[in-house]
């Protein structure tokens, strides 16, 4: 007999509502190695085996060195050129094409609110509105798809769910 999830509310099975499996992590900023200790530290606890690893430099090989097969690398796509009035969609492809020969099997892109303020900061630009129908991800994702990149995508801040 097939059982559905409503079968098992209230009821007196010995089943455990905590997942105690393997799991994956799918979404880690790697920063300082004490960071990154006290992570592997809840990793272990959680019965985390791999993470996303997102780095906004080219250097891991310190995390592949002090913590061998933990990470799958995401390097960040920030382009000063995808925020401009005319973005060059050669020179963002040159970028992604870049990211592939440096090793990274995964590019992330963040579109949440706050990347608004991150730009103005970052690059001095006004951040225009970006939608990722935009054309210029035509050539972005064509790209990726040519060099057979994975896409990460974040399109919120949850954080500022919470100020409210």
């Amino acid at each position: 007999m097939q059982k559905f999830i409503s079968d098992y509310d209230n009821d007196d099975t010995t089943v455990s509502s905590k997942y105690n499996g393997p799991k994956f992590d799918a979404h880690v900023h790697l920063g300082s190695m004490k960071g990154i200790n006290n992570l592997i530290k809840y990793r272990e606890e959680f019965n985390i085996k791999k993470s996303v690893g997102i780095v906004w430099d080219d250097k891991t090989d310190v995390y592949e060195t002090s913590f061998p097969d933990k990470f799958v690398f995401a390097k960040y796509f920030r382009s000063k050129h995808m925020f401009a009035a005319n973005p060059d969609s050669k020179l963002l492809t040159d970028e992604i094409e870049k990211i592939y020969q440096q090793g990274f099997p995964i590019v992330k892109f963040w579109f949440g609110p706050r990347v608004r303020d991150y730009v103005k900061e970052y690059f001095k630009l006004e951040p225009k509105t970006i939608h990722l129908s935009d054309p210029i991800f035509k050539s972005i994702f064509a790209k990726m798809e040519e060099l057979g990149l994975y896409l990460l995508i974040h399109v919120s801040d949850p954080d500022q769910w919470y100020e409210k």
